[in-house]
């Protein structure tokens, strides 16, 4: 099932991208806030490669390579892009699927990503543009 493939790539791939940026991050808070999204994203990872499997399907192996940024503004507009990006995905993929209960597993992941969203939209609400790490 190419979605849930898709899914798993792009969820662990933020999730990868989500605790790089939380360890480059200066101040605990945000660090704590960054590793909790991480965490709910590697957690959403998990949930698709069980169901991969359940289906019979190979597990996917797919490369991460995290975005850079200058700081740790730059960083979380990097992660808000992409977590808007995942939003976008899961609600194409779900308009797309046959299977209900594949359907209903993307409608909810979509759902976590727009709640995060919401929190990475404060986190940069926050962060100063123009501060140096």
């Amino acid at each position: 099932m190419e979605a849930l493939r898709r899914g798993y790539a792009l969820e662990h791939g933020l999730a990868c991208q989500l605790q790089e940026h939380a360890r480059m991050a200066v101040y605990q808070e945000f660090r704590a806030r960054v590793q909790d999204l991480a965490q709910r994203h590697e957690t959403n990872a998990g949930i698709l490669l069980t169901k991969i499997r359940e289906m019979g399907e190979s597990t996917p192996a797919f490369p991460s390579s995290p975005q850079r940024g200058r700081n740790h503004w730059e960083r979380m507009s990097f992660d808000l892009e992409e977590v808007k990006n995942l939003a976008s995905a899961y609600l194409e993929m779900s308009g797309r699927i046959d299977r209900g209960d594949v359907r209903e597993l993307l409608e909810r992941l979509r759902a976590d990503a727009e709640a995060s969203e919401g929190d990475l939209f404060h986190l940069v609400a926050r962060a100063d543009p123009y501060a140096v790490d």
